[in-house]
């Protein structure tokens, strides 16, 4: 009874090797362009894990029932293998499912801090809205590292750019620290900004307190809260210093 066991899951080990050229043949990486999907393993993965759970079941089922007939007990063993198959398989998704909603959790925590490290309290042209040459912006940070920001303008919301800032510097900064921040402006072309964009940041560099670098976009109507990589927020009005 032993012999024909281990016959059939000498068969079940070999039937690996053809799947297994099927597998890396058939499902070869396929598409083009921006799309390229990798099936690789789609057969030979749950193949390897069915058959060895299939010799696993059999074999116990075997030592447990040595006057059974070999047919009927590899079929029930067959059937007992995929249920486990698919249960540890549902049972994977639900782990994975439950990783993924914590590390969403644990980054939106993440992102909330970033959104309150560095406030805009309010920002004017300098000298005066009609001729400026500089942007300053009153902030307050509410994490420790480095502060830098630039700034742009443009006739509306994807129209031309009228300004932008060079030679913003970095300076270190403290928790609840602050400061007026200069942004130069250099101008492409003539004309009055309807649109401006203000983009704040912090790094934490070494010794700094937030739990990761910031950039915070301060825009009109942001279509988005956090898009991934940056945060967005209201830009307030310019007030008149």
């Amino acid at each position: 009874m032993w012999k024909q066991h281990l016959v059939i899951c000498a068969v079940l080990a070999l039937l690996a090797v053809p799947l297994y050229f099927a597998d890396m043949y058939l499902l070869k990486r396929s598409g083009g362009g921006w799309i390229s999907l990798n099936l690789n393993g789609l057969i030979i993965v749950p193949y390897i894990a069915l058959a060895a759970l299939h010799i696993c079941v059999s074999s116990l089922a075997l030592f447990q029932f040595p006057g059974a007939r070999l047919l009927s007990l590899h079929i029930a063993a067959g059937i007992v293998s995929l249920g486990l198959l698919i249960a540890g398989f549902l049972i994977y998704m639900r782990l994975e499912d439950a990783r993924s909603q914590a590390d969403y959790s644990k980054r939106m925590e993440i992102v909330q801090q970033l959104r309150n490290a560095v406030e805009l309290q309010r920002w004017w042209y300098v000298p005066n809205p009609d001729m400026p040459t500089e942007l300053h912006v009153r902030v307050k940070v509410n994490e420790s590292g480095s502060f830098s920001g630039n700034a742009d303008g443009r006739v509306s919301d994807v129209g031309e750019m009228i300004f932008n800032t060079v030679d913003t510097p970095h300076r270190k900064v403290g928790k609840g620290e602050e400061f007026t921040y200069i942004l130069p402006l250099h101008f492409l072309k003539q004309g009055k900004a309807e649109r401006v964009s203000i983009t704040l940041y912090l790094f934490k560099g070494e010794g700094g307190s937030a739990p990761q670098d910031a950039t915070i976009i301060f825009e009109d109507k942001p279509a988005s809260e956090y898009d991934g990589n940056f945060i967005y927020k209201q830009i307030p009005p310019p007030s008149l210093q």
